[in-house]
């Protein structure tokens, strides 16, 4: 029985792929390299991480800890809508499961979007990168473990599992 939802946030909570596309367009111009001038084509660059799109860009790695603090800084500015109905999901849902959000977005980015949208006290715990490192496999055994979860009590609530669910109908 499923006792708690282990929420991503972007692609899930907010949809914030537009604002990661300019924020690396602008990026792409300070490194003077080259960057998709469509959001589709810039998809197939990003992969599955930001490590990932920094290196199908041709962005030298040691170049990485630099871009990240732009990214960081850039992406906190800007507004990521919920997805329409979001909010009322989450509080909702809080009512009946404890809810975890799981992410390799900056903490500060997340907690001040949640505030704003009045569903940071809805989650029992945030996971975050950047100080932490979010890695999803190490998390989730931390919060089965810290909570006494056995793993049929979680359901990881992510842009993948969403994926898979739409193409299973």
């Amino acid at each position: 029985m499923i006792k708690a939802i282990l929420f991503d946030y972007d692609g899930v909570i907010v949809d914030s792929f537009e604002n990661v596309f300019k924020v690396y367009k602008n990026i792409c111009s300070l490194f003077k390299v080259a960057c998709p001038s469509d959001i589709e084509e810039f998809r197939k660059v990003y992969g599955y991480n930001y490590f990932e799109c920094l290196t199908n860009l041709g962005i030298d790695e040691s170049n990485f800890n630099q871009i990240n603090d732009i990214y960081k800084t850039e992406i906190s500015k800007m507004e990521n809508k919920l997805f329409p109905g979001m909010k009322e999901v989450i509080h909702n849902l809080s009512k009946d499961y404890d809810l975890y959000l799981v992410s390799a977005s900056f903490k500060q980015e997340i907690i001040p979007k949640l505030k704003d949208n009045n569903i940071f006290k809805d989650f029992k715990e945030i996971y975050s990168g950047g100080e932490n490192k979010v890695r999803k496999n190490v998390t989730v055994s931390n919060i089965l473990d810290k909570y006494n979860y056995n793993v049929d009590d979680l359901f990881l609530l992510e842009i993948e599992t969403l994926i898979m669910t739409v193409l299973r109908r």
